[in-house]
């Protein structure tokens, strides 16, 4: 399974999410939260981040926080640039 956000440009690539870096974090960070699987009962995912271009885009990721309504979730973005 997969999450996140995708970001395409011809030369210079546009911001993802907001254009704020995942260390940013709520109220600036693009997020998914409360992240579940299903099969066949319920679990929360232990997740790794994927970070292809750090200097474009970033993400930080909390593994079953305990935090009511956010569980597991991810912050992710960036400002995007040149030669991301």
């Amino acid at each position: 399974m997969q999450f996140g956000g995708e970001s395409v440009g011809d030369g210079s690539w546009p911001p993802m999410g907001s254009g704020a870096l995942a260390a940013q974090g709520q109220n600036y960070a693009a997020y998914h939260r409360n992240v579940w699987y299903y099969e066949p009962s319920p679990y929360q995912p232990d997740l790794r981040g994927f970070m292809p271009s750090p200097g474009c885009f970033t993400i930080a990721i909390n593994n079953k926080s305990g935090i009511a309504f956010w569980n597991t979730f991810f912050f992710f973005g960036g400002p995007g640039g040149n030669n991301c």
